[in-house]
């Protein structure tokens, strides 16, 4: 598909809960439609969410399309020697993403938008099993008897630091109750058989 940059905007940090993600804004046109915008994520659209910081207004380029579902994400934002849309016609992609009568763009955000908060959902869960199986395995080491709220807790700072992106400033503290300063107890780890049933996830 081919694009002329009206704007790119400035990345904006975004947060839900403990969720965080980052999103940049681009305003273009194409060849039938003078205003459109499309919001690139970090995690979404890696590869587009990082060439398009490069783009300039003005100039032209050409977008890779990638079909999932119903809708079509951008997967890449190469420069195009184009100058003007009669120079170089819309790729054979982005004319099928048309539907009759034109795109239907407010259709489509709305997909867009439902399938955002669908793998963001997803996303989060499997960054807190994660979590929880690295904080069990943490007392394990530890040879230390922990309790569910011992886990839970200790797994949230695992899973706030995945969020925030590891920031060396920030201090874990209270290790779910645990003190690392001293040596570990021989006796092996007891209390993780029930943790399965007690975890609401």
């Amino acid at each position: 598909m081919l694009i002329k940059i009206i704007e790119v905007g400035d990345i904006e940090t975004k947060k839900e809960g403990k969720r965080r993600w980052k999103e940049i804004r681009v305003d273009y046109a194409t060849e039938s439609k003078p205003d459109n915008y499309k919001v690139l994520l970090d995690w979404a659209n890696e590869d587009a969410y990082s060439e398009v910081q490069d783009c300039l207004p003005g100039k032209f380029y050409e977008v890779s399309l990638e079909k999932s579902g119903k809708y079509w994400n951008w997967t890449g934002i190469k420069e195009s020697d184009a100058t003007d849309f009669d120079d170089k016609p819309a790729s054979k992609s982005y004319d099928r993403a048309k539907q009759s009568g034109g795109t239907d763009w407010a259709a489509k955000n709305k997909l867009d938008a439902d399938k955002f908060e669908f793998d963001k959902e997803k996303q989060g869960y499997i960054i807190r099993q994660s979590a929880i199986g690295y904080a069990i395995s943490y007392f394990q080491s530890q040879n230390k008897q922990a309790s569910v709220a011992e886990v839970l807790k200790l797994a949230s700072q695992f899973e706030d630091q995945v969020m925030d992106g590891f920031i060396p400033e920030k201090e874990v503290s209270g290790n779910g109750g645990v003190n690392t300063s001293k040596k570990a107890k021989s006796e092996p780890a007891k209390g993780f058989a029930d943790i399965d049933d007690d975890i609401p996830f």
